[in-house]
């Protein structure tokens, strides 16, 4: 629990004020005026005309002859954060599934910003296991899951997104931006990435695109295990759950194509 003092601390009270706005007006179905809000939110009228303004420019409100309303800008934002909430949900029993047959850590990760996020992670029923914490931010490069995303995305927007020398986190890690890109290119033909100790030694993870109705790579999902319970003999069956699993999701999720069966 934030203390109260913490809050004081912390407090911005031009944020504090926007969020009052938009409480007040997500409850409402007429306009607003500045004056009606200055007045029930108890804020100066020169901070809510701002604040509207702002909103209006950045197309997160509509204004008519000094009276607003909040525009679908906000319903965007909520779809955005319904559909990763959504996808989080569905693809849940498939990870369940891969842990089972996998008897190791699986996950989902998605991509945000210059960062993968692990939004789930399903731990198996064994004596030990790779503890991942949902939540956390993962290089692309280095992760099968990343890399699983950046292979459906353009050569410029990969150079966009990541730097010409990337950060080595064990001797195994690719650093050249353009022998990513090559890797790539194979990452999309076959349906399937690495991470062989590329970001921790010891590691081995095993990741698959997981795509959305237009054929867009929206996540990573697969495997996490130490690389020495996964002898070369075993990939290939580990490979084809993997791919299993993100063609589930996939599917559960509105994806009608032929790409896993292409890649299969």
């Amino acid at each position: 629990m934030v203390k109260t003092d913490d809050r004081k601390k912390y407090a911005v009270p031009a944020v504090s004020a926007l969020l009052d706005i938009l409480e007040y007006m997500s409850e409402k179905d007429s306009c607003c005026g500045v004056t009606e809000l200055s007045k029930e939110l108890g804020i100066s009228a020169n901070l809510a005309f701002r604040i509207m303004k702002c909103l209006a420019d950045r197309k997160y409100a509509d204004s008519n002859a000094g009276q607003y309303r909040l525009s679908t800008g906000f319903f965007t934002l909520g779809m955005k954060l319904y559909s990763r909430f959504e996808l989080r949900r569905r693809a849940r029993s498939h990870l369940e599934v891969l842990s089972d047959n996998v008897h190791s850590t699986c996950q989902i990760q998605v991509p945000q910003g210059n960062h993968m996020l692990v939004m789930d992670v399903v731990t198996p029923d064994a004596p030990f296991y790779i503890q991942v914490v949902p939540g956390s931010r993962l290089n692309y490069h280095c992760n099968a899951f990343g890399k699983a995303v950046l292979a459906f995305y353009s050569e410029e927007k990969i150079k966009d997104l990541l730097p010409a020398r990337l950060p080595a986190l064990t001797p195994h890690s690719i650093t050249a931006r353009s022998l990513l890109i090559k890797e790539l290119v194979k990452v999309k033909k076959e349906g399937v990435a690495f991470d062989k100790e590329e970001y921790n030694l010891g590691f081995l993870c095993i990741g698959a695109p997981v795509l959305d109705v237009n054929g867009n790579a929206i996540a990573g999902i697969g495997l996490t295990g130490l690389s020495n319970l996964f002898p070369p003999e075993c990939h290939a069956k580990a490979i084809e759950q993997v791919r299993a699993c993100a063609e589930s999701v996939s599917r559960d999720i509105g994806y009608y194509g032929d790409y896993f069966k292409r890649n299969s």
